[in-house]
């Protein structure tokens, strides 16, 4: 369970102070875009991992290159490279994994956002709907966006805890 204990690892991490941090200043809502609430505090820390994640590897794609061509020799420039694809390839698929477990918790938590195709966050912890068919984080319509949650059987209250029922005996 690397990629779980390595999440849940760092989200223990995350400084406290940041919580109360301005995040996506300026990510204001587009006139197809409705507030439905405001993202609670135990999810934030999600945000913020999943906003660290983000730019470290947009640091990675924006600085490789330089790196790599700066190093004279080839062969430790070729070491380089795969090492970089490397931890780029890590990072994406911890990110990746991040971005389910949050929209998730988000979906479960904030009850207007359940049977939204859309949903994002904006300035201010807002939470938003986006009046759109296709989500334009994957292009595609998720049909288990649109279940209503109320109609499933009683089980554990989020994803998190799920994770949590199956890892321990």
């Amino acid at each position: 369970m690397q990629v779980l204990d390595r999440i849940f690892k760092e989200l223990a991490g995350i400084d406290p102070s940041r919580l109360s941090e301005p995040v996506l200043v300026g990510v204001t809502l587009k006139p197809n875009q409705t507030a439905i609430g405001e993202l609670p505090a135990e999810l934030r820390p999600f945000m913020l991992l999943k906003l660290d994640y983000e730019a470290r590897i947009t640091l990675i794609e924006e600085t490789a290159e330089a790196e790599i061509a700066a190093i004279d020799s080839r062969e430790q420039a070729d070491k380089r490279a795969k090492e970089l694809a490397n931890e780029h390839a890590v990072l994406a698929t911890i990110y990746d994994a991040i971005g389910k477990l949050f929209w998730a918790e988000v979906r479960l938590t904030i009850p207007a956002a359940t049977g939204q195709p859309c949903i994002g966050i904006a300035e201010n912890w807002q939470v938003y709907s986006e009046d759109k068919e296709l989500c334009p984080h994957c292009g595609i319509k998720h049909p288990s966006m649109l279940l209503d949650l109320a109609d499933l059987p009683p089980g554990p209250s989020s994803p998190l805890e799920a994770l949590d029922a199956l890892l321990r005996p």
